[in-house]
């Protein structure tokens, strides 16, 4: 490919993947979801398609699943279904605020066609803390200035957001999102908006993130 020329690429993935699905809000059974998508996107070299925070990327989007959601919402019933995710638990406190807390899945890995990375909670770490603090997700609900503090890791295995306000719909924003890329590859983001106020993170480090182009990591039984 030569620099600056548009290409599209074209697509074909099948995916079919079964689990048995278990949590608090579900009973035990077996689901079995099936995928089989084809098309193309138009494509540069550079172009942060990989980047969740990009416009017009498509990192963990429903059209391209080259990551799984941590639960799919069954729509016509409401009703989550754990992928990712193994179970989860909100506990809502007097004055209104709630803890999510999210279990993953062990035993799951990135992978780019040539090397796997373990998927841990450091993954979801870095997704939310840099959606939070540099582009305002769930606000109101989470006080963005406090992301330092509400986003949290508990081991490697467990996730934490801290709602200031809590509704009831948030659940389904956080619980059906794609992590799009490993821990790594975000951490020098991550560890440059440690150094900055909420205000300098959306004002102008959600500039230069969102030009960011980091490489393709598969989280599914599908690759590109």
């Amino acid at each position: 490919m030569s620099p600056g020329r548009l290409w599209l690429i074209p697509v074909i993935i099948g995916a079919a993947a079964i689990m048995a699905l278990t949590a608090t809000t579900v009973h035990a059974q077996q689901v079995t979801f099936k995928i089989a998508i084809t098309g193309s996107w138009p494509y540069a070299p550079g172009m942060p398609i990989w980047n969740p925070y990009a416009p017009n990327n498509i990192a963990g989007g429903v059209s391209i699943p080259n990551v799984l959601v941590l639960a799919m919402l069954d729509y016509s019933t409401g009703r989550l279904y754990p992928v990712l995710a193994e179970n989860w638990t909100v506990q809502t406190l007097p004055n209104g605020s709630a803890l999510l807390t999210i279990y993953l899945r062990k035993g799951l890995y990135w992978f780019n066609g040539t090397a796997t990375i373990p998927f841990t909670a450091w993954d979801l770490y870095a997704f939310f803390y840099i959606g939070i603090k540099a582009f305002g997700w769930y606000y109101p609900w989470i006080n963005t200035s406090l992301a330092d503090e509400d986003v949290r890791v508990l081991n490697n295995y467990t996730f934490q957001l801290l709602f200031q306000k809590w509704i009831p719909i948030a659940l389904w924003w956080v619980i059906t999102s794609a992590p799009a890329t490993p821990y790594w590859v975000w951490k020098p983001i991550v560890d440059e908006l440690k150094t900055v106020n909420a205000t300098y993170a959306q004002e102008v480090l959600s500039h230069n993130i969102t030009k960011f182009a980091p490489p393709y990591w598969g989280l599914s039984s599908g690759y590109l």
